[in-house]
C-alpha cells in the first residue's frame, strides 16, 4: 500500500506513482489537493485512516485504488 498525497512537497506524486506502476501487486491510497507530507496518523482524513487501519487490521489490500477527498 502506497499512501501519499498529491501535493506532497517532500516526495513528488509522481514518484509514488512510478513506484506504484514498479511493484504491480500494490496499491495506491491518493489524497487529493492536500500539501501534506505524512498522512497515516499526521493528517486527520477518515478516507486514509480507514483504508490504512483495515489493511494494518487485515493483511489484505484493497481491491482497486482509492482516491480520497481533503
Amino acid at each position: 500500500m502506497i499512501v501519499q498525497s498529491t501535493g506532497d512537497t517532500r516526495s513528488v506524486y509522481g514518484g509514488a506513482v512510478a513506484l506504484h506502476r514498479a511493484l504491480p501487486a500494490s496499491r495506491m491510497v491518493t489524497l487529493r489537493n492536500v500539501r501534506r507530507h505524512g498522512l497515516y496518523g499526521m493528517y486527520p482524513n477518515r478516507c486514509v485512516t480507514e483504508a490504512v487501519n483495515a489493511y494494518l487490521a487485515s493483511g489484505v489490500l484493497p481491491k482497486t485504488n482509492l482516491t480520497c477527498e481533503r
